[in-house]
């Protein structure tokens, strides 16, 4: 948290900036190179479309902007939250259910930018807590 806050000021009071990051970018990629094997197996055939398709490469990031971007449980309660609308779509309206997710999608961005957390935490029903 001190490298993303103040770097120098982080690398002036001791902190190894250089080995922390690469350790974290290689934890990260070690992460997603786990996720990716286990896809990968999972669909016994790789090509590009299946892997950069709609569904592994935008839909987390519109998962994120449904939770709060920079904490833990805002992307996991997006992603719960995201699931959730999208079957629910898709069980109502199967032919347009593209589209009316696509508004949520723009509501969500229009109304709520900084996320799901944050406006639970504005209503108070969150705690105003660094460790969410």
């Amino acid at each position: 948290m001190a490298i993303r806050e103040d770097e120098l000021l982080a690398s002036a009071l001791g902190v190894k900036t250089t080995r922390e990051k690469l350790t974290m970018m290689l934890v990260h990629a070690g992460i997603a190179g786990i996720g990716g094997g286990l896809l990968a197996f999972n669909l016994s055939y790789v090509d590009p479309s299946t892997v950069f398709g709609l569904r592994y490469t935008e839909l987390p990031i519109v998962m994120v902007l449904f939770g709060t971007a920079g904490s833990v449980l805002g992307p996991i309660i997006g992603g719960i939250t995201f699931i959730f609308i999208s079957e629910a779509l898709w069980a109502s309206f199967p032919t347009l259910h593209q589209f009316f997710f696509g508004i949520a999608i723009m509501l969500v961005v229009m109304f709520m930018p900084r996320g799901l957390i944050e406006r639970l935490k504005d209503r108070g029903y969150l705690p105003r807590r660094r460790s969410l």
